[in-house]
């Protein structure tokens, strides 16, 4: 990694005597949406298809899912508010790369043909 030291705008600080101590922090990227369940299988959130969900399980995994491959590692996951069917992923530091949702559905329910909330996330 390369980086420059400004002051006062000025691109001046380019030995270490003259440098002060600091440290560079990689920023945390907030995650969030709503699964619903989407009645006419359209892949669009319709007026009927609100507060509908009942604490399903969202999973974030760092990877990108190649079918029948293993190449994804779970991070983190959350469970929907029971009322609006949110998720959220905060105070997460993700490095660059490509990151996975998925959404854990209950046996009980049935798969529609726009299943998947977001197939990948790039930073």
């Amino acid at each position: 990694m390369s980086y420059s030291l400004y002051r006062d705008g000025e691109k001046n600080l380019t030995s270490t005597t003259d440098a002060p101590n600091c440290t560079i922090k990689t920023a945390s990227v907030p995650v969030s949406g709503v699964v619903y369940k989407d009645y006419d299988d359209d892949g669009v959130r319709d007026a009927n298809e609100q507060d509908n969900m009942e604490n399903y399980t969202v999973l974030l995994y760092s990877g990108s899912y190649t079918s029948g491959t293993t190449g994804l590692t779970q991070i983190a996951s959350n469970t929907t508010n029971y009322n609006t069917g949110a998720y959220s992923f905060a105070y997460i530091i993700y490095k660059p790369g490509t990151y996975t949702l998925s959404v854990r559905v209950p046996s009980t329910q049935a798969i529609g043909a726009y299943a998947g909330i977001c197939r990948r996330l790039d930073f």
